[in-house]
């Protein structure tokens, strides 16, 4: 899930590995699916669990793209399966991390709208994701629809 401002700047979680808290990076809104719930269901909930912007599944565009990635968190190797959402929020929303997961408190640090300039100067990201791309992704797709 990777929500843009008027201005395309893109709200990303900031945060860092449990074993690597030296090595901070960006990553964006998302988990898995639970239970019965789809793909676009579940990009609203972790929406609002992460971030406190509450979307109905209905309000999200797209699905932008969907691929598989492979990384490595906390030492252990992940095959991701994703499909990324997008939607247009004000720059003024409100935005809490109280609804992390314990999992995520003390490894999640901010949330926060970052130009794709800002970002493309971070350097690495998750390992296997162009987190860059995927803004300009989203970007695009956004624009066609606007």
């Amino acid at each position: 899930m990777i929500p843009l401002d008027e201005t395309g700047h893109a709200l990303l979680m900031h945060g860092h590995e449990p074993n690597r808290p030296d090595q901070p990076y960006w990553f964006s809104i998302g988990g898995a699916v639970e239970g019965e719930e789809s793909a676009r269901e579940a990009a609203a909930r972790e929406l609002f669990e992460e971030t406190g912007v509450h979307l109905s599944p209905h309000e999200l565009q797209g699905r932008v793209f969907e691929e598989t990635i492979e990384f490595s968190y906390a030492g252990v190797h992940v095959v991701q399966h994703q499909e990324v959402f997008t939607c247009r929020l004000p720059s003024t929303v409100v935005i809490s991390l109280e609804g992390l997961e314990p999992a995520e408190v003390g490894t999640v640090d901010a949330a926060e709208w970052v130009s794709l300039e800002r970002l493309e100067g971070t350097g690495p990201q998750i390992e296997g994701a162009d987190l860059a791309d995927y803004v300009r992704r989203c970007q695009a797709f956004l624009a066609d629809r606007d």
